[in-house]
């Protein structure tokens, strides 16, 4: 126990001089400024006037006045001279550009990049090359600066809001309504603890998203991992859905079972095209759909490691360019997805 309370109190000490090394490495270059909070250091710079416009409107001056400690990656006014939303939307974006705790080079001293998570939740990465310094693919200008709270790097780029995977069937404006409607019917509530609240129960239990799709072939509601989803629309799940659903034509109820006298001979007579055959095939073709939608990580699919990847779901595709050829890589929050109007899978790679 003793060995225990020791350890834990190693690692305390190591985070605290972690940290301290990214106070000491800028207070000491710029020790005039630390008296003022990261409000009063924005608003003192007119070329960021639009941002802090942004973040009074979204309340989130008053968060940055804090005796906290925060990062904040600040587009000019420049990067923000056609940016335009409405207040969900703005605030997700603001949130965006502002990290707790300090982020500097002593991050990625002993790495090439770090993963940040931001207010909003999302992660965006930090990234150290030979050019300077990186933030979501955007270059850092110059030398940060230094508030009482925390760290300022400005940018002349704006780090774009992106949904997850998940959210975007949820607000996708219809196009993934199928999809959406199937993967909707394994949602459910759990007093386990994960990423999404939704509320309580009526002894006071705190509840929370579970979805046993997403637990079986991948957490896309999920900031901490990354996934490559092949997406079908509408239109893609009425294709693919006409295809694969003549391998599960199925029995539905049992109308007659007869023996014959003398003989041991079985007679049974099953419904076909019945409500119950028919939602069987329905159950097992949306299945199959959904199957292999989702791929670990953000794989080349045209240069893949060997000459196969495989989902999530364990089918392996040799030479899985023909999955996406023609199809637009979009990106999402936690990794990337391609708009499929039609579906390139083969049955057979599944079945086999």
């Amino acid at each position: 126990m003793k060995n225990r309370y020791l350890y834990s109190l190693f690692l305390l000490i190591m985070m605290a001089s972690c940290r301290q090394q990214v106070w000491n490495e800028y207070y000491d270059a710029s020790p005039e400024v630390v008296s003022d909070n990261i409000m009063e250091v924005l608003s003192s710079h007119s070329e960021y006037s639009t941002f802090v416009s942004l973040l009074k409107q979204t309340h989130g001056d008053s968060l940055l006045m804090y005796n906290q400690s925060y990062t904040v990656f600040a587009p000019t006014n420049e990067a923000l001279k056609d940016f335009q939303a409405d207040e969900r939307s703005m605030d997700k974006f603001v949130k965006n550009q502002v990290a707790r705790y300090l982020y500097g080079t002593g991050d990625v001293t002993d790495t090439s990049d770090v993963r940040i998570k931001m207010l909003n939740g999302k992660y965006q990465e930090l990234v150290r090359s030979a050019d300077g310094m990186t933030f979501a693919g955007i270059t850092l200008n110059g030398n940060p600066m230094i508030a009482g709270n925390g760290i300022i790097y400005g940018m002349n780029a704006r780090a774009e809001y992106y949904d997850n995977l998940w959210e975007l069937l949820c607000h996708g404006s219809g196009r993934y309504d199928s999809l959406y409607t199937y993967l909707s019917t394994f949602n459910d509530t759990t007093t386990s603890v994960s990423a999404i609240e939704v509320g309580e129960n009526t002894r006071g239990q705190k509840l929370y998203f579970h979805n046993q799709w997403m637990k079986k072939y991948g957490s896309i509601h999920l900031e901490d991992s990354l996934y490559s989803a092949i997406m079908p629309t509408n239109a893609g799940w009425t294709d693919a859905y006409s295809r694969i659903a003549p391998y599960f034509r199925t029995f539905g109820s049992l109308v007659l079972d007869k023996t014959s006298t003398g003989t041991i001979i079985y007679k049974r007579i099953y419904e076909l095209d019945s409500p119950v055959a028919d939602s069987l095939q329905r159950a097992h073709t949306s299945e199959m759909i959904a199957h292999d939608i989702l791929f670990r990580r953000r794989p080349d699919f045209y240069a893949p490691d060997g000459d196969s990847l495989i989902s999530t779901s364990g089918t392996v595709y040799h030479h899985p360019s023909y999955l996406i050829d023609g199809l637009e890589r979009k990106t999402a929050s936690n990794g990337c997805y391609y708009e499929a109007d039609a579906m390139r899978a083969k049955v057979s790679d599944a079945f086999l």
